[in-house]
């Protein structure tokens, strides 16, 4: 299990190498003239291990209240998609970290990225997968999720 968690957590890395490393022509990027927004798309595993080792990450979960009141992950703060307009001012201050965005399936969360993206975040990572995969392996996920 350790062996396992060493190997996501390595492939983690990489990933997030190879994304901040290259633009979309494939091209390195001189990091000081870097303006590109930097989306990941990452699976709920990888939502976990960045969860883990992440302590400026700032989870977002665009659900809405009763959603999240049955359960969400630990530290997620609660902006509802049809809400991130109203709840601009108190997001904004965040723009400067990481950020991870989910919902249930992730319909929502990528629709809520353009927006975000027109706050100023610019490195999201985008669990696509969506909390309902976490839940069919809740086991695995029981350390992050509030139940």
């Amino acid at each position: 299990k350790i062996m396992k968690l060493k190997f996501i957590v390595i492939c983690c890395i990489l990933i997030m190498g190879i994304f901040s490393a290259c633009s979309k022509d494939g091209n390195i990027n001189n990091s000081a003239n870097n303006t590109e927004d930097i989306i990941v798309e990452i699976s709920t595993c990888e939502a976990k291990t960045l969860v883990d080792t992440n302590q400026d990450l700032i989870i977002v979960d665009v659900r809405t209240r009763e959603e999240y009141e049955q359960g969400h992950i630990k530290g997620a703060i609660l902006v509802p998609y049809d809400k991130i307009a109203e709840s601009r001012e108190n997001i904004e201050k965040f723009t400067d970290k990481p950020i991870l965005i989910y919902c249930r399936t992730g319909r929502r969360s990528a629709i809520s990225i353009e927006a975000l993206r027109e706050y100023g975040f610019s490195k999201i990572y985008h669990m696509g997968e969506g909390i309902s995969k976490i839940c069919e392996n809740v086991d695995d996920f029981q350390d992050v999720l509030t139940r």
